[in-house]
């Protein structure tokens, strides 16, 4: 059976997923180590059907002002075109069809993405994504900790891509940290794991 991964990267109004929201998301299909397809689009965290925090740290972080917001796509338009996006590699309807969702600390860009289909009254977050997921993050965590990369104190994606030799052109941009994300986690796998099949 083919591997489909989803790299994704998330840029949001905060840190929880519960009370912030999604303004930025990018995809990239990857299947069997290919990019076979990806999206990308900005979102109106304001269109949630719940309030959303909005952190002034986390818009001086990722570059976004409040005023853009009302240009950018509402929630559900936005999970619309996810959703079609995956349905176009997967089969919802079979349980062992599904993306791998993989990102650089997966945790925090698959919990905002939950709650993007929670928000939009959505129970499908299963029919395309296997809950289980990996994480390039804990992978660099662990290759630092063994010795076999260095990142100095941080371990941030930024730190990451420097101590391995991966160009990040413009960190906290979704498609280009997703972008390096990918590149990250198959350098990695083919340095240190030997290229195992099953990632």
């Amino acid at each position: 059976m083919d591997k489909k991964l989803l790299f994704v990267d998330t840029e949001t109004t905060g840190l929880s997923k519960l009370t912030n929201g999604i303004i930025a998301i990018s995809l990239l299909v990857d299947i069997n180590g290919a990019l076979v397809d990806q999206l990308t689009l900005e979102i109106n965290p304001l269109s949630y059907k719940r309030p959303i925090a909005i952190s002034p740290k986390a818009l001086e972080i990722n570059g976004y002002k409040e005023e853009q917001f009302a240009g950018f796509l509402p929630a559900r338009e936005a999970l619309t075109s996810i959703t079609a996006l995956m349905g176009k590699y997967v089969n919802k309807y079979d349980a062992k069809d599904k993306f791998i969702f993989n990102a650089y600390n997966s945790e925090f860009d698959a919990g905002f993405l939950q709650e993007l289909f929670i928000d939009c009254g959505s129970t499908a977050y299963a029919n395309y994504l296997d809950y289980r997921h990996l994480d390039v993050y804990a992978l660099v965590k662990y290759l630092v900790h063994t010795g076999a990369i260095g990142t100095g104190y941080r371990q941030t994606l930024e730190a990451a891509c420097k101590a391995t030799g991966i160009t990040l052109s413009d960190a906290h941009n979704s498609l280009s940290d997703v972008l390096a994300t990918r590149e990250l986690h198959h350098y990695l796998v083919n340095t240190y794991l030997g290229g195992v099949k099953c990632v």
